[in-house]
C-alpha cells in the first residue's frame, strides 16, 4: 500500500491528506518552516510534483523508508519559497551554534537541540538563508 504505483491509480482522489498538525507551517511567518501559500494550493502543487517524480522513477516508487514502518518520505523539488532549515557545521556556522531544550508541543518531553537562529546566520553571512532545493514530505500511515 506504500508504493507510488498504487496511489497513482487513484485518479479521482489525492495522494495525500494534510494533517491538522501541519497547518502551523502555514500560519506564522516567523516560523522557520513557514510556507507562504494556502494549504490547498500547497497540496495541489505537491500532487503535481509527486506525479512528475512518479513518472521519472524507474519502478514508479517515490517513497523512501523513514525511522519506523509507519513513516515514509517523499522528496520533491521545492516549489515554495521555503528556506533551508539545516546548515552544515563549518568555520562560519560553528561560532553561531546555540543549544537548548525544545518540544514541538506541550505534551512532548523537551529534548536537547543545537541550532543557529535565522537572524544570527543572516547577520553573520550578510545574506538570507538559501531557498531549499527539495522538500522532504513526511508521511505517516494510520
Amino acid at each position: 500500500a506504500y508504493t507510488a504505483r498504487t496511489v497513482t491509480t487513484m485518479s479521482s482522489k489525492t495522494m495525500f491528506a494534510l494533517d491538522s498538525f501541519c497547518l502551523r507551517q502555514f500560519k506564522d511567518p516567523s516560523n522557520v518552516a513557514y510556507i507562504d501559500m494556502e494549504p490547498n494550493e500547497f497540496m495541489e502543487q505537491l500532487e503535481a510534483a509527486c506525479q512528475e517524480e512518479v513518472a521519472k522513477a524507474e519502478d514508479g516508487n517515490i517513497l523512501h523508508d523513514g525511522y519506523a514502518p509507519f513513516c515514509k518520505h517523499v522528496f520533491v523539488k521545492n516549489f515554495t519559497k521555503l528556506q533551508v532549515n539545516t546548515l552544515p557545521i563549518n568555520d562560519v556556522t560553528k561560532p553561531l551554534i546555540e543549544s537548548g531544550y525544545d518540544a514541538r508541543t506541550s505534551k512532548e518531553l523537551p529534548v536537547l537541540v543545537r541550532y543557529v537562529t535565522k537572524s544570527t546566520y543572516e547577520k553573520a553571512v550578510g545574506a538570507p538563508l538559501p531557498v531549499a532545493k527539495y522538500l522532504d514530505i513526511i508521511l505517516y500511515s494510520r
